[in-house]
């Protein structure tokens, strides 16, 4: 589920970049795609944990190790303060950038309880460990080893009518307006 989390953060945040576009004249929606991947971080921590105590910080599936400990509400609060903080000096709202990181990090949360990969997720942690999960998606990365084909083209399909629908409303100068093509530019042109 590498690509596939990706992605969605990119469809995410061309829908909330055209209503905040519309709403107060700016985009910063690059940090929800930016933030999509930052669950993932626990894999460092499970890492470490492991080094340490020779235990894996997760859990175990079939006999697995596998990463989770920061798929949770809690890390998602947590991790939307410190983007928050971090981004201030770019004179972006606290509130904004807070909204927007939590809206990444819930989307990769979201994601992961679509799909069969694990018994679920205690996403409600610290109020709950309970383990959950939707599962309606397979797990398999049957697509070259990194994505699952079901998932891609979800995510694909999402990210078509995001900008199908942001280029009917304001033409095609919204992509100027993206973070991903100024970097092209900057780094090309």
């Amino acid at each position: 589920m590498i690509v596939e989390h990706l992605i969605f953060g990119i469809g995410i945040g061309l829908f909330v970049g055209l209503a905040s576009h519309k709403i107060i004249g700016k985009d910063h929606s690059w940090i929800i795609a930016a933030s999509a991947f930052s669950p993932d971080i626990d894999i460092a921590g499970d890492l470490l944990h492991w080094l340490l105590y020779g235990t894996i910080g997760g859990f175990t599936v079939e006999g697995t190790a596998f990463h989770g400990s920061y798929h949770n509400i809690g890390f998602l609060f947590l991790y939307a303060t410190i983007v928050a903080i971090a981004l201030r000096p770019m004179r972006i709202p606290l509130l904004e950038s807070f909204g927007l990181a939590a809206l990444g990090f819930g989307a990769h949360l979201v994601e992961d309880g679509l799909t069969t990969c694990v018994p679920g997720y205690a996403y409600l942690w610290p109020f709950s460990d309970r383990e959950l999960g939707l599962f309606i998606l397979p797990c398999e990365r049957d697509l070259l080893g990194i994505a699952n084909t079901e998932t891609l083209l979800l995510a694909i399909m999402l990210v078509a009518l995001a900008a199908a629908i942001r280029t009917r409303i304001e033409g095609l100068a919204w992509i100027q307006r993206t973070a991903l093509y100024r970097l092209f530019n900057s780094t090309m042109g």
